[in-house]
């Protein structure tokens, strides 16, 4: 693979790169492979599942922390827009 004259850059007395800092893509950098599932796997993948551990002390309640809390997950749950669709767990 050949890199690009203006991306090649010094080494430090470290041996990385003199520019990483300046480079986001160096310091945060991540990989996504995207592969059909029905090669990969022997079994189909599990489904989500999801527990929610909710506060309900005195301060949640005053708050009105827990009212909102317990509406937002009725909301998700009542418009289903959460991943893994019927197969999701919830506990």
């Amino acid at each position: 693979n050949e890199t690009p004259g203006n991306y090649q850059s010094f080494l430090d007395d470290q041996g990385k790169r003199g520019d990483r800092n300046e480079r986001p893509e160096l310091q945060y950098g991540s990989i996504d492979y995207l592969s059909p599932g029905e090669q990969y796997c022997a079994r189909p993948p599990q489904p989500p599942v999801f527990i929610f551990v909710i506060e309900v002390g005195y301060t949640a309640v005053q708050s009105g922390f827990l009212d909102a809390v317990a509406a937002g997950l009725k909301q998700v749950v009542a418009d289903r827009s959460y991943p893994g669709g019927s197969r999701t767990k919830m506990a």
